[in-house]
């Protein structure tokens, strides 16, 4: 099932819950549609830790910590179709990620890669400066109380980012002056086939 197919008010339902919960991921099962944040850190090292107690209803609890919608009653979850809880929870394991070492090594890289990002490192330099501030307190700043901390950031910590501007495609009309992206390129306007050659 694509998210079009679902009615407009449970896509209401799931756009709210995205205020709660950024990352969100759905599940069709012979039931309906689930929808799943992942497991944090720590729920999932609290289970990994009573797994050994809890068996099999580990998955029941991972279903029930997880599963934002739709929020059933224990009567309700005791009618789905054999197998649905296991397949949610299963989802909800290999979305979160902590138990796969290949996708959370992944995702590790990938953040990596991201935290060279000037609006990342903006971020990093202010919390080096500011370690009372969480990310949800930097991101409530506008851009005049953002710049401010940004530039006392930097003179405490002795750190001067270097952003670079970005050039702003030309407008043009949509026409290419081939004579001047040649001057640019080659040093003259006429080229032939034998520049290349």
């Amino acid at each position: 099932m694509n998210l079009e197919e679902l009615s407009p008010e449970v896509l209401g339902i799931i756009s709210d819950l995205t205020l709660k919960w950024p990352n969100l991921f759905g599940l069709e099962t012979l039931d309906g549609f689930f929808v799943f944040r992942p497991a944090t850190k720590g729920e999932f090292s609290d289970l990994s830790r009573i797994s050994q107690s809890l068996g099999e209803e580990v998955e029941d609890e991972l279903f029930d910590i997880c599963v934002v919608y739709p929020v059933l009653t224990d009567d309700e979850k005791g009618k789905l179709y054999a197998g649905t809880v296991t397949a949610v929870a299963n989802n909800v394991a290999t979305i979160s990620g902590f138990g796969d070492e290949e996708v959370f090594l992944s995702l590790l890289e990938e953040s990596r890669t991201s935290m060279k990002m000037a609006d990342n490192q903006m971020m990093i330099v202010i919390l080096k400066a500011f370690p009372y501030l969480t990310f949800e307190d930097i991101n409530k700043l506008d851009v005049k109380q953002f710049t401010y901390r940004l530039a006392l950031a930097e003179e405490i910590t002795g750190t001067t980012l270097t952003i670079q501007k970005q050039e702003k495609p030309k407008k043009n009309g949509g026409h290419i002056n081939f004579d001047e992206e040649n001057k640019k390129m080659f040093g003259r306007a006429k080229v032939s086939a034998n520049d290349f050659t």
